[in-house]
């Protein structure tokens, strides 16, 4: 797994040998494409991170600062491995990420999230996310899940603004809807 663009273009991510599916190449660089320029000097939360590899190309593009969210002592191990070798600086927390949205009172700009598969994670995510202080008016929620699947009973706070399919892999994305929206937009 390489960064694939900013200051530390070309540069190996290691990613726990099979423990995680890290994101494709493919989606993370259709996903930054997405963001563009945007994300320098912006907060960035990488939740159930796995090897940090988007974070990490968060990092890599400008992004401000980034906190890494995953379950598993050894993906945070890994992440900060990373970091270290990289000489990039990030918060990671060894932690259940419900727990953390649950306690954490910081907004972010940028909030990614690739839950296991398995389940409707997902679902409960958007809805823990949308109870939670973490989102700002401008904050961008992207979650990565099987495309076969369709996210349903997103919270009415939340808005799907777009959604991407790549093979068996979508993204979809949500922002907080406008408190004087129209028609809930």
């Amino acid at each position: 797994m390489r960064i694939i663009a900013g200051s530390h273009k070309g540069q190996i991510i290691q990613v726990p040998k099979a423990l995680i599916e890290p994101t494709k190449e493919s989606v993370k660089e259709a996903l930054f494409n997405i963001l563009g320029q945007d994300i320098t000097n912006k907060s960035f939360l990488d939740l159930f991170s796995g090897s940090g590899n988007l974070g990490i190309e968060a990092l890599s593009r400008g992004a401000d600062q980034c906190t890494f969210v995953d379950n598993n002592r050894m993906c945070a191990e890994m992440i900060a491995k990373n970091l270290s070798r990289l000489k990039l600086e990030g918060k990671i927390l060894g932690q259940d990420a419900f727990r953390f949205i649950k306690n954490s009172h910081t907004p972010f700009d940028y909030i990614f999230a690739d839950p296991p598969y398995h389940g409707n994670l997902s679902e409960s995510l958007l809805v823990s996310l949308s109870e939670s202080p973490l989102l700002c008016p401008t904050s961008l929620i992207v979650v990565e899940h099987l495309a076969q699947k369709t996210i349903e009973n997103i919270p009415s706070s939340l808005y799907c603004v777009d959604q991407r399919v790549y093979g068996i892999t979508s993204l979809s994305f949500y922002t907080p809807r406008s408190p004087h929206s129209v028609n809930g937009k």
